[in-house]
């Protein structure tokens, strides 16, 4: 994916919580492929902690790139190869598996905090062509813990808070806003939700 340098949109005003999600000051950026973006979903639940959750929009705002995505995939589905030559153990399937490896990574690398969902449900992607322009605010994801202060506590969760729990985060984010009229275009071409 190419990253071109671009200046803000005009009028526009990044809420103090995007900001904050960046460990280091963001830039804007014009996307374009070949390549594409992931994001993660769920769908809508309560959690197991008495959290109602509502189901995420299509066309979030928070993405990152299909490469992290891809990479690791392969690298879930070699270590399972490794570790399981004769095959998964009964009643599971190396689908389910790699799955489970992909979330359990990625949760680290993009510092998604375990009480916004105990567990994804699905992603979308949004493939970019070489001719594409998508305006987009890039930069590192900052870590922080894995049961965040900012939402609902649960007694349950004492424990981690307590040890100070970390997810590094530190892979690169890709804030995307379509209603910005520079990408309203793209909307229509996020294919999915996709299960794992």
């Amino acid at each position: 994916m190419k990253q071109q340098p671009a200046n803000p949109p005009a009028h526009y005003r990044v809420s103090q919580e995007i900001l904050m999600s960046f460990a280091a000051p963001p830039r804007w950026c014009w996307l374009s492929g070949h390549g594409g973006l992931v994001r993660f979903l769920q769908e809508q639940k309560t959690t197991s902690d008495g959290q109602d959750l509502e189901a995420s929009r299509l066309a979030g705002m928070f993405w990152f790139d299909e490469i992290l995505f891809s990479s690791t995939r392969a690298q879930a589905k070699s270590e399972l190869h490794a570790q399981f030559p004769k095959g998964p153990p009964q009643g599971t399937t190396l689908r389910s598996l790699t799955g489970l490896f992909m979330r359990l990574c990625l949760r680290q690398d993009l510092a998604i905090c375990k009480n916004w969902t105990q567990d994804f449900d699905g992603y979308a992607v949004l493939p970019l062509r070489p001719q594409d322009a998508l305006l987009a605010l890039v930069g590192p994801i900052r870590e922080q813990p894995y049961y965040s202060k900012l939402r609902k506590r649960d007694k349950r969760h004492a424990l981690a808070e307590s040890k100070n729990i970390r997810l590094p985060g530190g892979a690169e984010q890709f804030v995307v806003d379509f209603s910005l009229k520079e990408n309203r275009a793209h909307e229509g071409r996020i294919m999915g939700p996709f299960p794992f």
